[in-house]
């Protein structure tokens, strides 16, 4: 039982890092149309401060989830 419940939090850790994902996401996509209805000469600019800024750390946060969840899982197995 142990084994089980262990292996549901894993995979409830990495839909929470996925939610985590779509709200930073949302965030970042509504400040973006925000500002780029103020000011629409800036969207190349806008465009790659929102991607380094918001989308870029995101992915890597949730890469990193995932790498520990499988490693994980794979102990999990093994043992």
């Amino acid at each position: 039982m142990d084994k089980c419940r262990g292996a549901w939090g894993l995979c409830l850790g990495a839909f929470i890092a996925l939610a985590g994902i779509a709200i930073g996401l949302g965030i970042a996509a509504s400040g973006l149309v925000r500002a780029v209805a103020r000011n629409p000469s800036l969207t190349n600019e806008l465009l790659q401060f929102t991607f380094f800024i918001a989308i870029l750390p995101s992915i890597i946060i949730f890469l990193i989830a995932v790498f520990f969840l499988f490693i994980c899982l794979i102990k999990k197995i093994i043992h």
